[in-house]
């Protein structure tokens, strides 16, 4: 992909990992980018929501992502108006546009009114799902009742790869084509969602008595006990989805532990902010990195949890991935335990906690909307705060 011009993307299954790739290679390049969207698009901690400042931040090597907050759901921003769109796009080297939504489903054609795409496009990428073929339509897409007419076949129907390109050609690239002669349309297959397992190990265990964390339990660090775990998930594939690992500590012995392991370590500078600073900590990380794709989830864990298994994380993870639920928790009963798993679309709110507010508080926001799954034993959830 050209590193500037004015780069429309739609589709679905990868669009927000395919901006944030694009964005973050182009400000390493030292360009000045500038990501919006002509229709709706996930409002993040660092969204600018002024034009003027939006157009004043733009700079070598920075990436301004920006757009007018949306007055039906205050976790979306829209797009500018057009004399504040072009304010802005004539002063950035790239331009990134999400244009047009696919509530995270693995495939789309548009609707009527889809894609929102302006006169100032250099090229178009549509993106489809790295796990859409093998399913049936009405299960993995967006607009379903669409995919199946371009097809000639029932909504049941079970996608191939040839199907996909056949109903993207027809839906998109056909449409775009008769709007836009000769403008560039291609067609990507998108990232596959990964699991972002975030481990907790900065605590100061005030109730335990001593640093709990580094407290031998059965031959090592009650720490490694669930690190260990969580570095074996890194190279399976739970759910059919990667995974990689961010452990959180204040500690140079698990910071030590964790050196040349595969694990993102990140230090938390002043832990006394409660545990929400930790998760924060993690996600800023994440986010910088630019591998945080629209269908991935965070899964949070606390390091004092050494009975937990890797068959039930596993069996979480996967049982999850096939609910369709974006938020998700170990449970006994009703009752929620960690470890927490929360959609990518969850983090301005993960990014609001204070103090020692977990994750929970989220999930016992809206309980229905929460995949509950019971370990083997309750006595894996057993987080030890006591010695």
């Amino acid at each position: 992909m050209p590193l500037t011009g004015r780069i429309y993307v739609c589709g679905a299954g990868g669009k927000t990992t395919f901006i944030r790739q694009a964005a973050a290679e182009a400000a390493k390049a030292g360009l000045t980018v500038f990501v919006t969207t002509s229709t709706h698009m996930l409002c993040l901690p660092d969204t600018v929501t002024d034009p003027e400042a939006a157009a004043s931040a733009l700079r070598p090597g920075a990436v301004v992502h920006a757009g007018a907050p949306d007055p039906a759901n205050p976790r979306k921003i829209i797009g500018f108006p057009e004399a504040e769109y072009r304010k802005i796009a004539d002063r950035a080297d790239l331009v990134l546009v999400e244009a047009d939504g696919a509530r995270h489903c693995r495939m789309k054609v548009p609707y009527a009114h889809e894609p929102v795409i302006r006169p100032d496009a250099d090229a178009v990428y549509v993106l489809y799902g790295a796990r859409a073929a093998d399913h049936p339509i009405r299960d993995v897409c967006y607009n379903p009742e669409g995919v199946a007419s371009i097809l000639g076949v029932p909504e049941e129907t079970v996608l191939t790869d040839e199907m996909i390109r056949t109903a993207l050609t027809e839906g998109y690239l056909e449409k775009i084509h008769e709007r836009f002669p000769g403008l560039p349309v291609h067609l990507v297959r998108g990232t596959e969602r990964k699991w972002h397992l975030i481990l907790l190990a900065a605590g100061y265990s005030k109730r335990f008595g001593a640093n709990k964390l580094l407290y031998p339990l059965n031959g090592k660090p009650m720490f490694a006990h669930l690190g260990d775990t969580l570095l074996g998930l890194m190279t399976e594939r739970a759910g059919g989805c990667g995974a990689d690992l961010t452990v959180v500590t204040q500690y140079e012995e698990i910071r030590r532990a964790f050196d040349r392991s595969g694990a993102r370590v990140v230090i938390n500078p002043d832990p006394s902010r409660g545990i929400s600073s930790s998760l924060q900590c993690a996600l800023s990380d994440l986010m910088r990195g630019s591998g945080v794709g629209g269908d991935d989830f965070f899964v949070v864990f606390t390091a004092d949890q050494p009975y937990l298994r890797a068959e039930t994380i596993r069996g979480f993870l996967t049982a999850l991935s096939g609910s369709g639920f974006r938020l998700g928790c170990l449970a006994c009963g009703q009752e929620m335990k960690s470890p927490c798993a929360f959609a990518a679309e969850y983090l301005p709110e993960l990014m609001l906690l204070r103090g020692d507010a977990g994750g929970k508080r989220i999930l016992r926001q809206a309980p229905e909307l929460v995949f509950l799954y019971p370990p083997e034993s309750p006595e894996e959830l057993e987080d030890i705060d006591y010695l």
